[in-house]
């Protein structure tokens, strides 16, 4: 079964690490950290950012009224330069913590629903998934090709004579009851030989 590694080169730890140290390098990795991450692409990621973005400009817009109150009461001090350049880092992190998190969010609940329609549905022909799923076939024949370049549907390809996704053939042994496994994750129904291991296709541990 398909692995689950994702492609990132760095933890969790180096990524927390950066945004305490310097925010705009620790937003970067962030980012591209869950660009790579199929398991915190699939998970509560999107939520966790959104929430983190809008308690930052709330945060921000309390810092304001305060800077605000400051200049009433003081004027303007050379000081104030450094809280200026704070608040607008800020900002800038939680709207873009805010957008990304709605961007994962969205792509989240698209992956599942391919997952649902071409593996726990078994629709193969592109026409058929794009009436599925409402979308146009153009659209549809770019969003799976992405889910195979990110490993979504490992070992996949589209055959483009038939316009049909064609999925990798069983490689375990067929003597063995298989065992069909829902991932909580992504929700793909995992063919299982032998033990429980990852998700074929977001590398989630099965239970």
């Amino acid at each position: 079964m398909y692995s689950g590694r994702d492609n990132s080169s760095y933890s969790w730890s180096l990524v927390i690490i950066a945004l305490i140290v310097f925010w705009p390098v620790g937003l970067f990795l962030l980012f591209k950290k869950f660009s790579d991450d199929k398991k915190a692409t699939l998970g509560a990621s999107g939520k966790v950012m959104k929430i983190v973005g809008i308690s930052l400009i709330i945060f921000v817009a309390i810092g304001l009224i305060g800077f605000g109150s400051s200049l009433a009461e003081n004027g303007y001090r050379s000081d104030d330069t450094y809280g200026i350049v704070g608040v607008v880092f800020f900002a800038a992190g939680g709207v873009a913590l805010l957008y990304k998190g709605n961007k994962v969010t969205k792509e989240a609940e698209q992956i599942r629903r391919y997952i649902s329609v071409i593996v726990n549905g078994n629709v193969r022909k592109l026409s058929a998934i794009a009436s599925a799923t409402g979308k146009p076939y153009d659209v549809v024949y770019r969003d799976i090709n992405n889910l195979i370049n990110k490993g979504y549907l490992h070992n996949a390809y589209i055959d483009e004579s038939s316009k049909k996704i064609v999925m990798p053939e069983d490689k375990y042994v067929k003597e063995e009851t298989p065992r069909i496994v829902n991932c909580a994750c992504c929700g793909a129904n995992n063919t299982v030989y032998g033990d429980l291991g990852q998700c074929e296709y977001c590398g989630s541990p099965l239970k």
